[in-house]
């Protein structure tokens, strides 16, 4: 099987785990997510928090917007050039109106202040499925391993996802594909 079908498998098993899971398991697990992701600001403090607007089937990391213990500046994905598959983060504050973007992705409506990363900021990462080690498969764009190699900063990379879509067998990873620092779902998060 060659490394695009074992991703390929991994992702359809992931779509699967989404059609199964039932709305109070997912909003009780969100919380969940939302109070590790929150430990985790706390224990950092970082200047920037980026961190991504949910699709349907992704943990929602917006309630962390609403905490008023943090003073880091929120920025989500924006795309900028669909065909060479670029984006860069803009600030997203509480109660800010949002339009569908790209790929049907919600974005900040303008105006947009586009946020620049400083060392050891947190980038929430969401995936369709993690492992333990770190390796991520997002949708299959390549748009956050693309970011993350423009980058001359360090920065704290924190794959999300649910625990059903975390596993202990390494995924199909290839040198382009960036791994993560932190593996977080409803479970905790562990350091890799």
């Amino acid at each position: 099987m060659s490394v695009f079908e074992a991703k390929s498998k991994a992702r359809d098993g992931a779509r699967t785990r989404f059609a199964h899971r039932g709305h109070p398991q997912t909003e009780a697990a969100n919380e969940r997510i939302v109070y590790f992701a929150q430990q985790l600001l706390d224990q950092f403090k970082p200047k920037h928090c980026f961190m991504y607007l949910p699709q349907e089937h992704e943990p929602d990391l917006t309630p962390l917007l609403d905490w008023p213990e943090h003073s880091c500046t929120f920025a989500s994905p924006l795309v900028v050039d669909k065909v060479a598959k670029e984006m860069c983060f803009v600030q997203l504050t509480t109660g800010q109106a949002l339009e569908k973007g790209s790929f049907g992705v919600p974005v900040p409506v303008s105006p947009r202040i586009q946020v620049v990363p400083a060392e050891q900021d947190i980038v929430f990462v969401p995936a369709m499925v993690l492992d333990i080690y770190g390796g991520r498969l997002g949708h299959g764009a390549g748009f956050y391993d693309r970011w993350f190699a423009l980058l001359s900063v360090k920065l704290r990379l924190v794959g999300v996802a649910f625990a059903d879509c975390v596993t202990e067998t390494p995924l199909p990873i290839e040198a382009h594909d960036v791994k993560m620092d932190i593996v977080l779902s409803e479970t905790g998060f562990v350091w890799v």
